[in-house]
């Protein structure tokens, strides 16, 4: 085996933390679009969404912004633990929007 060639051992613990990294890259992506998508439609005058979910959107999209801005930065150090929570932290952000969303 040459140098360059990585051991059986090595491909098979880093490929779950690349799919996991995988996983997260698009979640965010579906995140931000979401996030994108909701400040669109409440944005407009003429929308026709009620003022209880532009006000909802209103206190969220600055926490949104963050929480993205965030995971996107620590994305590529992340440990297969820390990508874990980052799996469940999307979860838990993608539930709030789209609750928002289904008001629409």
């Amino acid at each position: 085996m040459s140098e360059n060639e990585e051991t059986p051992t090595e491909d098979a613990e880093t490929k779950p933390k690349s799919d996991l990294l995988g996983q997260l890259e698009s979640g965010l992506g579906e995140l931000k679009s979401m996030a994108g998508d909701l400040g669109e439609r409440l944005s407009g005058a003429a929308s026709e969404a009620s003022s209880d979910a532009k006000e909802t959107w209103k206190k969220m999209e600055p926490q949104v912004k963050e929480k993205l801005k965030t995971a996107e930065e620590t994305l590529e150090g992340v440990t297969e633990v820390a990508a874990e929570q980052l799996k469940g932290l999307f979860g838990e952000l993608k539930s709030s929007m789209q609750s928002l969303k289904d008001k629409l």
